[in-house]
């Protein structure tokens, strides 16, 4: 093995502490080093050129102690982990440290300056100054590898918002903080505690399959809520931080909807895995597990607080409950046998299955429901569902809101008549138009007629109709513009 066995069996390089030790000697002892012989080797002054400025040397030990605590952080949190050794952090830091601790020391060894000696078209460097690039190179590459992910959406999130506005800023969703003050100061502790009390009720909703409306725990849980609103001396569907659906609708929405399905087992696990880890000060990698049961709370009571409640909100938190799962799955193999979790790994499957099978959208099962079907599939799919291998895919679209198929048929087949292939229709939509059937409904009954979102540029062609949402009647899309 040589040198590196010698090393390996005498260097302790496991521990981080080592490896920037020896990589901060290495890099610092290498700059100055290379610095004293650039000045020796340099007899008629042509290749040191001296920097004069200001060593700060005060801010640099300042900037090299940060550096380690940040590094000494993400170590932690990897051992915490099991993600392993970093070792590009450590040996990074250190190669950090040492350039910048070298041009520092450099400014109070020789009075003219920091010698730099590595001549380039646009500047003079050092070998310091190498080192601190190639120690943040890694903190670049993150960045970098980051932005790959971000930046393709970027013109697809811009279009949308010149068209259809900011996603955000006049979101009816979402509660602002000035919100909780509607009733004034002293309500709203009380606004806030009924947005957590209400988004808890809608996580239980799969209790609802244990019986029948009027018979169920969340019936009993959602008259509760309504009594602890009276307590507080508020409404249970207080307007500033509500959506228009009443909380009573939280005892029937649909548990086969992938917008209304919440995910009750997993909300009870991961809650009751949170009190034992509090209460087992025992237990392996307790800082680390009760530290991302915070980080998953916190996100889930976020969600509760600024977004309005509607029967919908359970899907917006399962984001939180999939991080809960993290700790919550420690705890579990920590504290109980291999019957008991495979007990709990099969009521997830089954919470699961449902939604898969019976979803109301796209289920891959048919099922027709009777007066002497089972109260827990009465519950769960109230008028049947139908498979998708059994209807057709235009058929699919409209599962959700079939009144809506003959209207969206309809119209389309109007603009056919008006504006024939090749025409353009202007779409006016507001913000939650039910738009993308109209899309499909172009190419199945008016083909060639071509939607154009926004309004028109200059050069294009004019629309042979605009087709609307904001209707004089019931209806979801009327036609205006030249008649056929």
């Amino acid at each position: 093995m040589g040198m590196r066995g010698f090393l390996q069996r005498t260097v302790p390089f496991e521990r981080p502490g080592v490896t920037i030790g020896v990589t901060f000697v290495l890099a610092l002892g290498a700059d100055l080093t290379s610095k004293v012989l650039a000045i020796a080797y340099d007899v008629d002054g042509r290749v040191v050129v001296y920097n004069d400025r200001p060593g700060v040397f005060a801010f640099r030990v300042f900037m090299s102690l940060v550096a380690l605590a940040v590094t000494y952080g993400l170590t932690r949190g990897a051992r915490r982990l099991a993600i392993g050794r970093l070792w590009g952090a450590w040996i990074g830091v250190g190669l950090l440290a040492g350039g910048v601790m070298g041009n520092g020391i450099s400014s109070l060894v020789w009075s003219r300056g920091v010698p730099d000696f590595i001549h380039t078209p646009a500047y003079v460097w050092n070998l310091a100054d190498f080192e601190i690039s190639f120690g943040v190179t890694g903190g670049i590459l993150s960045v970098v590898v980051a932005a790959l992910v971000v930046l393709p959406n970027v013109g697809f999130w811009w279009r949308n918002a010149r068209v259809l506005g900011s996603a955000v800023g006049s979101a009816y969703e979402v509660v602002r903080p000035s919100s909780f003050l509607a009733l004034g100061l002293q309500k709203a502790p009380a606004l806030a505690a009924s947005q957590i009390l209400r988004s808890t009720v809608l996580q239980l909703g799969q209790l609802r399959m244990a019986g029948m409306r009027g018979s169920t725990l969340v019936d009993t849980l959602v008259a509760a809520t309504a009594r602890v609103h009276r307590g507080l001396g508020i409404r249970v569907d207080e307007p500033a931080i509500s959506g228009a659906m009443p909380l009573s609708s939280a005892e029937w929405p649909l548990l086969n909807h992938e917008d209304t399905a919440p995910s009750t087992a997993t909300f009870l696990i991961v809650a009751v895995a949170t009190v034992l880890a509090l209460a087992r000060r025992s237990l392996p990698g307790r800082r680390a597990v009760l530290g991302i049961f915070a980080l998953g709370w916190a996100a889930w009571i976020l969600v509760a607080l600024l977004v309005r409640w509607m029967p919908w909100n359970a899907r917006l938190q399962l984001p939180a409950l999939v991080l809960l799962a993290i700790p919550a799955g420690a705890v579990v193999a920590e504290g109980l046998g291999r019957v008991p979790r495979a007990a709990l790994a099969s009521l997830l499957v089954l919470q699961a299955l449902p939604p898969l099978l019976l979803n109301s959208s796209r289920p891959l099962l048919s099922v027709s429901i009777s007066p002497e079907s089972p109260i827990w599939l009465q519950t769960l799919v109230p008028e049947g569902v139908q498979s998708i291998f059994t209807t057709s895919r235009w058929e699919d679209y409209f599962r959700n809101r079939p009144a809506l198929q003959a209207e969206v048929e309809d119209v389309m087949r109007t603009v056919a008549r008006r504006c024939g292939p090749g025409g353009v229709v202007r779409l006016d939509l507001d913000g939650d138009a039910w738009e993308y059937a109209l899309w499909v409904g172009a190419r199945r009954f008016a083909p060639g007629v071509r939607l154009h979102m926004g309004t028109p540029r200059p050069g294009d062609a004019a629309p042979c109709a605009v087709l609307r949402t904001k209707c004089p009647d019931a209806r979801a899309f009327c036609l205006d513009g030249p008649a056929p």
